[in-house]
């Protein structure tokens, strides 16, 4: 099956513009049979594409792109909310001003005591997503890390640090190990690693391939979309069929999937196919 695991929907992410019908409409003109909502430290677009998904027959699946002092992770397969044990009708007393549908996660660390905030040490969530069934997946390792602690920033300091042009992928994990043991053990524990990014160029996504088959993580194509011409770009192919986010779940686990280039349309500005 075809699955694009990481998408934007502009209900729940403020820097896309498609809404979830087009984002659905897009993708099933391209072939995509499964849609994973990932929009930035919220579930807001997920339950209105699942609505549309049901009635136009592709599976909906709902996920989160998580902001961290190290960058991107995709979660799936689990409720932030639940794995904090936060009540939703608590969140909603301690907003004065008016309902909400959703929260961001950085809304939700404002309202909470501070206890709330050491259960996102990343280690330990990623251990709680594992322990709730879910799966966790490093997206775009080797962009623009904006101020983040990623692999890029390690790459770019091992760089410096030695004069060089170029390194190899286990001199640079050593590095990685050297200088940031939580960092390392993150890239230990995560299930897969996004490979292919629509927005990536692609000497990124080429490192991201190296990366992953090094850590032997589940390799993920995915179009990261934020606009209607990039979805369905980039996807992975799923070797069995999934009806449900269990599916999606343990074929992630298993790691037999194939990232590629499913769709390209003229008018892509970033998209870089070296």
């Amino acid at each position: 099956m075809i699955v694009d695991p990481h998408t934007h929907t502009s209900i729940g992410s403020r820097d896309s513009r498609i809404s979830p019908r087009e984002l659905l409409s897009k993708a099933l003109k391209r072939g995509v049979n499964v849609i994973c909502i990932t929009d930035h430290d919220n579930y807001g677009g997920f339950e209105e594409a699942q609505k549309i998904g049901e009635k136009e027959g592709i599976i909906v699946i709902r996920g989160l792109e998580l902001s961290t002092h190290y960058g991107h992770l995709l979660i799936y397969g689990t409720d932030i909310f639940d794995i904090c044990k936060i009540d939703k009708n608590i969140l909603l007393e301690k907003f004065s001003v008016h309902r909400k549908e959703y929260f961001t996660i950085s809304e939700v660390k404002n309202i909470i005591s501070d206890s709330f905030s050491s259960l996102f040490e990343i280690n330990e969530l990623i251990k709680k997503v594992h322990q709730y069934g879910g799966a966790v997946v490093l997206p775009h390792p080797f962009s623009r890390y904006n101020g983040s602690i990623t692999i890029r920033y390690y790459l770019e300091e091992y760089l410096k640090s030695n004069s060089l042009k170029e390194v190899k992928i286990d001199k640079l994990l050593s590095f990685v190990e050297d200088k940031d043991p939580e960092y390392f053990s993150i890239l230990q524990e995560i299930d897969g690693i996004e490979v292919l990014n629509a927005s990536c160029f692609g000497v990124e996504n080429n490192a991201a391939f190296i990366l992953a088959d090094f850590l032997n993580k589940a390799p993920i194509g995915a179009s990261d979309c934020h606009t209607p011409e990039q979805v369905g770009v980039y996807v992975t192919e799923f070797p069995k069929i999934i009806k449900t986010e269990r599916d999606f779940i343990s074929q992630l686990k298993i790691g037999k999937t194939k990232p590629k280039l499913n769709f390209v349309e003229d008018n892509l500005g970033s998209l870089d196919l070296r």
